[in-house]
């Protein structure tokens, strides 16, 4: 219950804060005994209860309005910019840049690697983070907008230059591109071609000048060598870490920072790390907390002398906690809630920046369990983790080394007997091939601790055991070999013949899928052989990946040599020192973040292996190959990837409406909800993506890489993809309507709940949701937080809802991305939908996911939207109506306020007044303030007066009868000190608000005037 009164609550802003107090009965006309007669002890015992009771109440009571408040205030949020089509990195863009010293951490918000592949007109609503140089997938396709301003860059410091160029971000890399040109450049030195044509156009940014045939070439090397620069050091103006701090004497981060430690109740970090394990986000809740406590660590010390009054530190922080304050409330919705984690990565990133906290040293420290030398005897060197620019940098890097070390190019692949041979990413194929390095006779051999596209049915997993027995297998060809020579020496000694010892095994590791224990396994196992010099391995890892720790922020990468000293050692040593402090990447803004993630390692492998799991429950429950359900061509139990090959017809999709049958051909895109299931390149996102990739042997996968969603989640989103992506399934209203009747027939059986008892199907629903839902044990019965409070469908059970959820999900998928609203005025197929999602929505889904609830109501809308574009007034109104009752039902879903534009105008008119009244309650006061006022603006702007009238007399209503709550979104809260819970306006917000209202009013009124006029001249 509790968490039903704050869900009502936070779509009502109209509701007093006295709605949440609960009548206490005090027996005030019971007798009470004097002072001097004694009380017995069942007395005493009875008010002592009484008081302790009373207090629960109490408590329980405030911590339901703080819940409220901090739900509001991310909902508030998301719908103030929606309504206003405006997006959050817009609005911190232009409050950070306002603020002195502010513009480049201004210029850098919501920059990421990777877009968030949100679809246009999504039916989810949140907070948006796009900018303006975004690409796909940075490292490898930049957007024109990156490579223009670059080039701006260019022209501005050298106007009086023609020549075509490519932009690198160090010497050393422009170098690499060079060498491998060198065949294109006969006779020219590359150290003079260099002097006069590298030129720096700021701090990590270089223009390679080339001829533009050159320039062509190039241009797919620098993603080969990791040379692409940095976008923050792009949108930089200034060249490295602030040496100037802003000061605002009416700040004060010391009492900012408190804030986030609280002693007298629980703190932030304590709330994130209280949420259940039976939500999806929990592993992400604990990575928050753990980022949180850290940034105040560091914060709250000498640092904080320096940066006492820095608006930007003090901005940052507000934005921070606001957001950190909401995210355990968003914890039983995976969509909000990583929505929400962007957000807090965001502003975590504007206070490290502002502050820079980090130096090489620091980078090092955090980094070093890459190179486990813990598991290294004192005679081997400690390694050093050498920062460098990416994934791909630090592969080519380590090719590099090899080179250097062994004196040759060649590059044998791992294998082993059992599992086959290593997996070769795409991009290290590339390198090899650039790189024209062979593979026979080699002294180096690489090897991947694992592969995102995983592994064909019955064939083994590569993982580090079988890097174990590949390197296993070459040193004992190694030992043999020189065994022989060591016979062959003795034979020949007269001759005074003396051969060179062997040369150590060198172990190119691309580390970037590590799994917890993998470097130790393998360092561990070759502890001898580092020691005897048998063996030097080249630690190579990508950052962009699970070390991101699901943000898809950061773009960089680290490579360490684990070897026993000597000669060819320390000159490998010394060659990545010189290439990091070229490229002196830690002088970028987000490699603050970048260190501040790594000192959170342990979550790095706690996400992978939730995700792993929700990979491994996916191919278990749907994609298993039984009863209709098709198996994964590929997947892997041991990393959250599974993929299938991509068909060109699937099921077949047949509609029965008032204009006759029609038959639609669908594809894969069509049976995966793109709104929940987002498209992006790489992997190691909070929720679940999909990616096509190529398997190196022609044949094209469509790549699922599992997130951190809850068990009830997966299954809204798989269950029927897994039936539906056949080329032999047939699918249609009527197909749906029945599975959802069997599935609900199974669910009460299985749930015990008699089918002889008389039920409407909404009941049985919410018999068989309820049945279903986790039990709550005594110790959260007693807790006196909601979100202890929320319950997920049992994993032992059914999850009857979740299916039919998945079920309606998927139907309403196919209709508005097939139909128009028009062709479902009527029909036999619109006949079962009002029965299903009727009911649906009637029976409040217990279970289901607000992402789903969402759905489904907006495949309701959908067909309300025919009806309110018939030609018969009655269906009008009808449709009107029933979009009401349902948003009344389902109230705070975001789009509830897009639905109200979308009534006509005319519809609206000819509604009878109860209706009007009802669809305004419904649709417009369940919004905030600020959204109101959005909504009435837009109306004036689509010259929607009835509609807008109706709005401005109902706010209008409110206003005069009672103040609202303060809607404090996340903008409103940087402002000022945040409230813990809703506040009355008070005189000063009342006026403006008022204020506003009367400028709609007169707005209007002028409106319509002017139609009035243009009526009667046009008459």
């Amino acid at each position: 219950m509790p968490l039903l009164m704050a869900n009502n609550g936070m779509n009502n802003p109209g509701i007093r804060s006295s709605s949440f107090h609960f009548p206490i009965q005090h027996d005030t006309h019971r007798p009470h005994a004097s002072s001097s007669t004694p009380r017995s002890q069942d007395d005493l015992a009875l008010t002592a209860r009484k008081h302790v009771l009373e207090n629960r109440l109490t408590g329980l009571q405030q911590t339901l309005q703080q819940e409220l408040h901090r739900q509001w205030r991310y909902g508030r949020t998301v719908n103030q910019d929606c309504s206003k089509s405006e997006s959050y990195a817009n609005r911190r863009r232009e409050e950070l840049a306002a603020i002195p010293g502010g513009a480049d951490i201004a210029a850098q918000f919501g920059l990421t690697f990777a877009k968030p592949g949100v679809p246009a007109n999504s039916f989810i609503h949140e907070l948006k983070f796009e900018h303006g140089i975004d690409s796909d997938y940075l490292r490898d396709m930049p957007s024109t907008d990156f490579l223009d301003k670059c080039k701006e860059l260019y022209q501005e410091r050298y106007p009086d230059s023609r020549r075509n160029a490519v932009f690198v971000n160090s010497r050393h890399s422009a170098e690499m591109i060079l060498h491998h040109l060198r065949d294109q450049l006969p006779g020219v030195d590359s150290r003079n071609y260099l002097q006069q044509h590298l030129l720096e156009l700021r701090p990590g940014v270089y223009a390679l000048e080339l001829a533009s045939h050159l320039a062509e070439k190039a241009e797919p090397l620098i993603h080969t060598y990791g040379a692409r620069p940095s976008v923050y050091r792009v949108m930089t103006e200034r060249g490295s870490s602030p040496d100037s701090v802003p000061s605002d004497p009416a700040v004060d981060n010391r009492v900012l920072l408190a804030a986030f430690r609280r002693p007298a109740e629980q703190s932030i970090s304590d709330r994130l790390h209280a949420i259940p394990n039976s939500e999806g986000m929990v592993g992400l809740g604990h990575t928050a907390a753990t980022l949180l406590d850290q940034l105040v660590d560091i914060l709250d010390g000498p640092i904080m002398e320096r940066h006492q009054h820095n608006p930007l530190l003090a901005n940052g922080l507000r934005a921070l906690r606001a957001i950190a304050d909401s995210l355990p409330s968003l914890s039983h919705d995976s969509m909000a809630f990583s929505n929400g984690y962007q957000a807090l990565m965001e502003e975590m990133n504007v206070c490290l920046s502002a502050v820079h906290p980090y130096g090489l040293k620091d980078f090092r420290q955090a980094a070093a369990p890459l190179a486990a030398a813990w598991r290294l005897p004192p005679s081997v060197p400690t390694p050093e983790v050498h920062l460098v620019s990416s994934g791909m940098g630090a592969l080519s890097l380590g090719f590099e080394l090899a080179e250097l070390m062994t004196g040759s190019a060649r590059v044998e692949e791992a294998s082993t007997r059992h599992h086959g041979k290593t997996p070769v990413y795409y991009e290290v194929n590339n390198l090899r091939q650039q790189r024209q390095s062979g593979t026979k006779s080699a002294d180096a051999l690489y090897a991947a601790l694992g592969h995102s596209l995983p592994d064909k049915p019955g064939q083994p997993s590569w993982n580090v055991e079988a890097v174990i027995e590949a390197v296993d297998s070459r040193l004992s060809r190694k030992k043999t070999k020189q065994g022989l020579q060591g016979t062959l020496k003795a034979a020949t000694q007269h001759l005074g013949q003396v051969r060179k010892s062997e040369k150590p095994l060198v172990l190119i590791l691309d580390a970037t899928l590590e799994r917890r224990g993998d470097m130790e396994r393998l360092v561990g196992h070759f502890t001898k052989d580092i020691a005897a010099n048998r063996l030097r391995i080249i630690a190579c890892k990508s950052y962009q990946k699970y070390p991101n720790l699901c943000s898809g922020k950061v773009m960089a990468g680290g490579i360490a040599l684990i070897s026993a000293d000597d000669g060819a050692a320390r000159k490998g040593r010394e060659h990545l020192s010189r290439v990091e402090q070229d490229l002196n990447w830690i002088e970028n803004d987000e490699m603050q973040l970048m260190t501040h993630m790594l000192k959170g390692r342990t979550h790095e492998f706690e996400l992978l292996e939730r995700a792993t799991d929700n990979g491994n429950f996916v191919a278990q429950q749907f994609f298993h190959g039984q009863q209709g359900h098709i198996r994964f061509d590929l997947q892997s139990a041991q990393l959250p990837f599974a993929a299938i090959q991509i068909g060109e017809e699937y099921a077949q999709f047949s509609l029965n409406l008032a204009q006759g049958r029609q038959t639609f051909q669908t594809d894969h895109t069509d049976h995966l909800n793109s709104h929940v299931l987002r498209g992006r390149d790489s992997f190691g996102f909070a929720t679940t993506t999909l990616a096509n990739v190529p398997d190196g042997e022609g044949q094209g996968y469509l790549r699922f890489a599992f997130g951190q969603e809850s068990r009830a989640e997966l299954t809204e989103h798989f269950y029927m993809p897994s039936r539906m992506l056949r080329p032999d399934a047939q699918w249609s209203c009527a197909h749906a309507f029945n599975h959802v009747q069997q599935l609900l027939n199974e669910g009460m059986r299985n749930s015990g709940i008699s089918s002889h008892v008389p039920m409407s199907m909404a009941q049985k629903l919410n018999a068989v949701g309820q049945a279903e839902l986790q039990p709550l044990d005594d110790k959260r019965l007693q807790a006196d937080d909601p979100v202890a409070l929320h319950r997920q469908p049992r994993p032992d059970s059914g999850m009857t809802m979740s299916r039919i959820a998945s079920v309606a999900m998927h139907l309403g998928g196919l209709i508005i991305g097939m139909t128009e609203p028009a062709m479902w005025q009527g029909g036999p197929d619109r006949d079962l939908l009002d029965v299903m999602l009727g009911q649906l929505i009637h029976s409040g889904m217990p279970g289901v996911s607000r992402s789903g609830r969402a759905m489904i109501l907006d495949t309701h809308a959908f067909l309300c939207m025919g009806d309110m574009r018939s030609d018969d007034v009655e269906q009008q109104v009808r449709g009107l109506k029933s979009l009401a009752e349902s948003c009344q039902r389902l109230s705070g879903m975001a789009r509830i306020g897009d639905y109200l534009r979308f009534v006509p105008d005319e519809t609206f008119a000819a509604a009878p007044r109860a209706v009007q009244e009802q669809a305004v309650e419904a649709l417009f006061v369940s919004q905030d303030n600020q959204t109101r006022l959005h909504l009435i603006q837009s109306m004036l702007d689509d010259a929607q007066f009835c509609k807008a009238s109706a709005c401005l007399d109902r706010f209008e209503q409110q206003l005069d009868r009672r103040a609202p709550p303060v809607a404090e979104s996340l903008h409103s809260a940087r402002q000022g000190e945040q409230s813990d819970r809703p506040e009355t306006m008070n005189a000063r917000q009342h006026t403006d608000l008022r204020e506003q209202l009367l400028k709609q009013r007169l707005a209007l009124t002028e409106l319509q005037s002017n139609e009035r006029r243009s009526r009667f001249w046009s008459s």
